[in-house]
């Protein structure tokens, strides 16, 4: 039959429609067979099979694009583009879940993998949506992949809601950071690898001041710094408080709860106790005071404490030298002592005979009948 511009034919296995064109009749635009649904195509292998672009929606933007053949290697297999005219916001391809109450944890799956179910799970991979607001309105973006011998695919890594990262594990630790890394027990946590041998920084620290820090590697070494700027500072004088900072802390033997024995350190509540400069100085963090829940440790760096220590040094260095000057001082008080004493004894010395001789003669005279 004749629809206008369209000519439509139907048979009991198949629908074809026919668009006219300057050279006639074009057939096979749209092509119902008993396999499925093609478009330019005669013969579809799916359900639904589409030779050219399919328009998704209003505008000239929209457009879902396959192409099927091979000839240039950087033609994509489906491409989705955006409507330019389109309100911002407006999603260009979503995925549903459904709407039964009891399936609506996920929001919505994109599986890889063989299309093959007959006898296994044949799913290499996974990016889905795990809704966690009670409005269904807020969730997290978890990503799967399948290691060899695995019956499925296993989360890997997970953006929540919150936008915290976590990799390795579901479960982020609360108030410890954005980015959370959990090692599998045989592999390094993270590997920071440099292009050249030379100095390279691996690893940057900033804040709103700016650049505050890094993790420096060299041909054979590892630098950890931080900012040090002369051109940062003002009020510059020199620390001369060593002694009685040295003097406050109080190193200790201990074992950790854990497990670990005999170790030798600090304890951080002391340290903070003994004198508040430890805090102000980064080398103690200060936590929260619960006996019976950590919610906040208490920390310490023992690098905050390398300026207190050289200068300590430095102090007991100068009173080595006084000593040593005045030790050579008394040296040569010594010396001069035991020549006084040699040339005392050798004046001594020649005395002692002549005073014999008189002692011989006067008693020799008073002999004399």
């Amino acid at each position: 039959w004749n629809t206008g511009n369209n000519l439509m034919k139907t048979s009991c296995r198949a629908l074809h429609c026919v668009l006219p064109s300057a050279a006639g009749l074009q057939e096979q635009i749209v092509n119902v067979t008993s396999t499925g649904l093609g478009i330019n195509t005669t013969s579809p292998t799916e359900r639904a099979q589409v030779y050219g672009n399919l328009i998704v929606g209003g505008g000239s933007g929209a457009v879902l694009s396959h192409y099927s053949t091979f000839s240039t290697q950087q033609n994509p297999f489906v491409e989705i583009k955006g409507d330019p005219a389109a309100s911002f916001g407006l999603p260009m391809l979503l995925f549903s879940a459904g709407g039964r109450s009891t399936q609506r944890d996920f929001g919505g799956t994109i599986s890889w993998g063989s299309s093959d179910y007959s006898t296994s799970d044949k799913r290499g991979g996974m990016i889905s949506v795990l809704y966690s607001g009670t409005n269904y309105d807020a969730g997290d973006l978890l990503f799967f992949t399948r290691a060899t011998g695995d019956s499925g695919p296993s989360e890997r890594m997970r953006v929540s809601a919150a936008g915290n990262l976590t990799v390795g594990t579901a479960t982020a630790l609360a108030n410890l950071g954005r980015v959370m890394v959990k090692a599998d027990g045989s592999n390094a946590t993270m590997v920071l690898e440099q292009p050249t041998t030379g100095l390279y920084s691996a690893l940057f620290f900033r804040n709103p001041n700016g650049l505050v820090g890094s993790i420096d590697t060299g041909g054979s070494g590892t630098a950890y710094s931080t900012s040090s700027d002369a051109r940062l500072k003002t009020n510059v004088r020199p620390f001369t408080d060593s002694g009685r900072l040295i003097d406050a802390l109080r190193p200790v033997t201990f074992d950790w709860k854990t497990g670990e024995k005999d170790a030798i350190g600090f304890i951080a509540q002391e340290e903070n106790a003994a004198d508040p400069v430890f805090a102000r100085i980064g080398a103690v963090t200060v936590g929260d005071n619960d006996p019976e829940k950590i919610t906040r440790q208490w920390q310490r760096s023992d690098q905050a404490l390398v300026p207190i220590l050289v200068a300590e040094i430095k102090a007991l260095r100068s009173r080595v030298v006084a000593l040593e000057a005045q030790a050579a001082h008394q040296d040569d008080a010594v010396a001069k002592l035991a020549q006084q004493f040699a040339a005392l004894r050798i004046q001594m010395a020649e005395r002692q005979p002549s005073s014999s001789a008189s002692h011989l003669a006067s008693a020799s005279t008073s002999s004399t009948p």
